[in-house]
């Protein structure tokens, strides 16, 4: 994964910083895309490279089990010096305007300022309370902006460290953070899928720019600060007008997460670095976009779909020898959730398209039996086609199916502000176990009473416009204490806000003991999938246990095997927790594209599931 890219300050220099397995820094000419040195020393990712103000010097920060900030001399390669104190993963690196500091993020916590030029400690800055992802120099140097994991955003006093004002309104961690040129306009790109522009003068919200699908995991201003870019989980880069915030173009060509974006300094380059492993170059300015045009495949495209009725009426279908493409169309006439699966002999991978052609999701690998794919997506009216394909280009025939239930006419703007957030979800709560009908304001379902029911399916409706990556590795409890860390950074006094609070709190309690221990030990489908290079797999135990992971080719030869050691009960479910897989064998090959198996062996629970690797 390429997961930071910077341009030099003359723009003859592209550094980049890599994960999985690589933890390389590496510098390219920007001009011919040749490499002109890599530099080895970290011992795992490197999540963010910088620049000097005077191009001379790089500074890169490294990922957990290395944890240090380590600065390069960016002509000849050397190592400089290590920079070592913070406690986890260093998420993000910034140089100040005159290049005498340098700031780091870490999950710890904390941001770090550093003497640039001897590599000592100026001082701590540590006031959130969840992972510092971003950090980011204002253009005079005088303010630091960090983003979190605990949603918010904070600008320091660069020369005190102390806060001058803490911004809140994203709903989940805030990953990136930039300046506008002129330092007085603030980019936050953040988990719940938004961008969002701030006054730095005032700290107030100036605009919130929706699109991505997936996580905002970088955002950067154009040298003449009339455009933002942005890469995101969704594999795009979207390219964003300042002044209204109006889309201008999203860029399509990475096949994972787009993790940074960076403008060249003439604002005529954007560079791009990806989960896939590639750092894109796009020339601006972009010419007038043309009309998408659909994915052809052997025997039709987009225009020439099958259409299929949403009455779960199978319709039978065969792959032709070769790697055919069969394309399916279903008009949508209402907001609801669009299911989409195949069954049949023939293992199959599908995607729901938009009507652009452009992805929205891809098969879970759900299936059970003769079930070969699921899409479960939630649609509002329209057209939308359906794309498969064969595993390995085999041929047989296969039947797929759609099938559509209406959304539900809740209420669940119940403030009636136009929004559905965490607002809404306190105000559920104050009102819990009302069941007059004159007072029951909450009563979401409108099943008489206000209870459990009711701040579930806003959970479900606040979770669903966040767009996770893997839905179901979020559990209730997890989801709910992220809103309920909201709630409070409202700092709302008022007695019936702070009510709700307290209650959502007490159902906290009650959901997480209640999810704290599964059921049942099992192993959970792996996401994304297909994938490439890397993908995550979830499980959970239902009992403490020795884990390990094996994964197996298609003819059943060891690939690689992760032990994962002695895991106490409980959920394993996300990015943090789920265990990870590179795509690399056990000497750090990347395997080929196919079909793999991986089994978890926890005790004397054993299980084995199937996953895709398509480049």
């Amino acid at each position: 994964s390429v997961r930071s890219v910077a341009f030099s300050p003359d723009g003859k220099t592209i550094a980049t910083g890599s994960g999985s397995l690589d933890n390389t820094v590496r510098l390219w000419d920007a001009n011919t895309g040749d490499t002109i040195h890599t530099l080895t020393g970290h011992t795992s990712d490197v999540l963010s490279v910088a620049f000097s103000p005077d191009g001379n010097t790089i500074a890169s920060g490294s990922n957990w089990s290395d944890m240090t900030v380590r600065l390069w001399d960016a002509n000849i390669g050397d190592s400089l010096r290590t920079l070592t104190g913070h406690t986890f993963s260093v998420f993000s690196v910034a140089f100040s305007p005159d290049g005498n500091t340098i700031a780091s993020g870490s999950r710890d916590g904390t941001v770090r300022l550093w003497d640039a030029n001897t590599g000592d400690t100026i001082r701590t800055l540590a006031e959130h309370t969840g992972g510092v992802f971003s950090v980011a120099f204002s253009p005079d140097g005088n303010t630091i902006a960090t983003g979190s994991g605990d949603t918010t955003v904070r600008l320091w006093d660069a020369n005190t460290g102390d806060t001058i004002r803490t911004l809140t309104g994203h709903i989940s961690w805030v990953s990136s953070v930039a300046f506008s040129p002129d330092g007085k306009t603030i980019a936050t790109g953040s988990g719940d899928t938004t961008v969002r522009l701030w006054d730095v003068a005032t700290g107030d919200p100036i605009r919130t720019l929706t699109g991505h699908t997936g996580w905002v995991n970088s955002v950067a201003f154009s040298p003449d600060g009339e455009t933002l870019a942005s890469g995101s989980d969704d594999n795009t880069v979207r390219l964003w007008d300042v002044n209204t915030g109006d889309t201008i173009r999203t860029l399509t060509g990475h096949t994972l997460f787009v993790y940074s974006v960076a403008f060249s300094p003439d604002g005529n380059t954007l560079a791009s670095g990806s989960s896939d492993g590639t750092v894109l170059l796009w020339t601006l300015p972009l010419e007038t976009e043309a009309p998408p045009t659909p994915d052809p495949d052997s025997d039709g495209t987009l225009e020439t779909a099958t259409p299929l009725a949403l009455d779960n009426t199978p319709h039978a279908e065969e792959i032709d020898p070769g790697d055919d493409v069969d394309y399916f169309s279903v008009q949508v006439d209402e907001a609801g959730e669009l299911t989409i699966y195949t069954t049949g002999d023939l293992d199959t991978v599908g995607e729901l398209q938009n009507s652009e052609g452009t992805t929205l999701a891809t098969n879970d690998n759900e299936g059970e039996g003769l079930l070969n794919f699921r899409i479960v997506y939630d649609v509002e009216p329209g057209a939308y086609y359906v794309k498969v394909q064969s595993y390995e280009a085999a041929t047989g025939s296969y039947t797929i199916s759609a099938a559509f239930t209406p959304a539900p006419a809740f209420s669940v703007d119940v403030n009636g502000d136009g929004e559905v957030n965490v607002l809404d979800l306190v105000i559920v709560a104050a009102n819990f176990g009302t069941s007059d009908a004159t007072a029951a304001q909450g009563d979401v379902n409108e099943d008489g009473v206000v209870n459990s029911d009711d701040i579930l399916i806003l959970l479900d409706i606040l979770e669903a416009e966040i767009a996770v990556g893997a839905p179901a590795a979020v559990s209730t409890a997890q989801s709910l204490q992220r809103y309920i860390d909201a709630a409070k950074q409202l700092n709302n006094p008022d007695a019936t806000f702070q009510k709700g609070i307290t209650l959502l709190e007490q159902l906290l309690t009650t959901w997480g003991e209640a999810e704290a221990v599964p059921k049942e030990t099992a192993l959970l489908a792996n996401y994304p999938n297909p994938f490439n290079p890397e993908t995550w797999i979830p499980y959970q135990l239902a009992k403490p246990a020795d884990v390990t992971l094996t994964i197996y080719a298609a003819n059943g030869a060891i690939v690689r095997t992760l032990a994962l050691g002695h895991q106490p009960m409980g959920m394993y479910q996300d990015r943090s927790r789920a265990a990870y897989w590179d795509g690399k064998n056990a000497v750090g090959e990347p395997v080929a594209s196919g079909v793999y198996f991986y089994t978890l062996t926890a005790g004397d629970f054993s299980a084995t599931r199937k996953m895709l690797i398509q480049k």
